[in-house]
């Protein structure tokens, strides 16, 4: 997600999406999301071998349970 409200964008993102499509080649199939709500997310990971986000998350040291990916 290059971009998430109320947070700093993220520069990398697509160049990091380029270069997993890139290193996948046809070897692997590579599903892009690149807005995706949290249901299609868990609508697609139940058939994934590989997950990758590149997004804002939240670590919560004094309750690592409460860390999260921010969409």
């Amino acid at each position: 997600m290059p971009t998430t409200p109320g947070h700093g964008g993220l520069a990398g993102a697509s160049r990091e999406e380029a270069a997993i499509h890139s290193v996948a080649g046809e070897r692997w199939t590579v599903k892009s999301l690149a807005y995706p709500k949290a249901s299609e997310i868990l609508d697609e990971i139940g058939g994934s071998s590989i997950a990758h986000f590149a997004c804002h998350g939240f670590a919560d040291p004094s309750d690592p349970m409460a860390s999260h990916l921010i969409l």
